[in-house]
């Protein structure tokens, strides 16, 4: 954060995207082994950023776009081009990450699995409903393509 926020001097790139999701996926597989934890509770901790990437796929198949090209539309990226800050964008990503901490720290303290069902149900709700709404205000706008 020294670095980057709030003048961004540094791009991870896909190299370091990978490296980082590498790093934390190790590190919940450690939290999991050492602690029992369901291994729902490091997926709803780090759900902004799943959800971001796997929408994302998941609309370009949809609209039979190649997963291998380069693109512009993960919600981040819209949302730049839309006329907010990288630094609104940065804040509102961690909010939300802050948010999905809190919530899978409660999730892993209950003892039932329903509990961790309907956590990742209501976000995956609240990911496409967004998803849709943020798809839907950028193609009025011009900033995807339909």
């Amino acid at each position: 954060m020294i670095w980057n926020f709030p003048r961004g001097r540094l791009f991870a790139g896909d190299s370091g995207a990978l490296f980082g999701g590498a790093l934390a996926a190790f590190a919940s597989l450690i939290v999991i082994i050492r602690t029992g934890a369901s291994p729902f509770v490091p997926v709803i901790a780090f759900f902004p950023i799943l959800a971001d990437a796997l929408i994302t796929l998941m609309w370009r198949v949809w609209r039979r776009r190649s997963l291998f090209t380069g693109h512009v539309e993960h919600h981040y990226q819209i949302a730049i081009r839309g006329g907010l800050s990288r630094e609104a964008v940065a804040v509102a990503y961690w909010v939300a990450t802050i948010a999905c901490g809190v919530l899978a720290f409660a999730v892993a303290r209950e003892p039932d699995f329903a509990a961790e069902w309907i956590a990742l149900l209501g976000l995956s709700l609240l990911a496409v409903i967004l998803s849709a709404f943020t798809h839907n205000w950028a193609r009025e706008r011009g900033l995807i393509d339909p």
